[in-house]
C-alpha cells in the first residue's frame, strides 16, 4: 500500500501589509493591502479600524482580490494613531488574527 501526499497547510499570517506595523502613512485617504502565507476565505473574513479614542470600525474590503490578499481603501482618515484588526478563516479550518497599529498624517 503506498502512502498519498496529503497537502501541508498552516495558519494565515500576514507576511506583508500596507502599512506596514508602525507606519507613518499620509491621510486623508489610506490604502489597506495584506498578504497571507496561504489562502483566507474572504466572505468569513473581517478587517476592524481602531482609532486612538477606541472607536471601531469595519472597514468592507474588495472580495474580489488574490485567494491570499485583503485589499481596500479607507476615504477621509483624521490624523493620529490607528490600530487594525484583521481575522481571517484561513485554508486550514483556524481562525486567526493580528493587530497593525499606524499613524495617520495629515496631507
Amino acid at each position: 500500500m503506498s502512502a498519498q501526499p496529503v497537502p501541508a497547510f498552516a495558519h494565515a499570517i500576514v507576511v506583508e501589509s500596507t502599512p506596514a506595523v508602525n507606519a507613518k502613512v499620509s491621510g486623508p485617504d489610506v490604502h489597506i493591502d495584506l498578504r497571507f502565507n496561504s489562502r483566507v476565505d474572504h466572505a468569513r473574513s473581517r478587517l476592524i479600524l481602531t482609532d486612538a479614542a477606541g472607536r471601531k470600525v469595519g472597514v468592507p474590503f474588495s472580495k474580489d482580490t488574490p485567494p491570499d490578499h485583503i485589499s481596500t481603501s479607507v476615504r477621509d482618515v483624521a490624523p493620529g494613531k490607528y490600530s487594525l484588526e484583521w481575522r481571517v478563516l484561513s485554508a486550514d479550518g483556524h481562525l486567526t488574527r493580528g493587530l497593525i497599529p499606524f499613524t495617520v498624517t495629515g496631507p
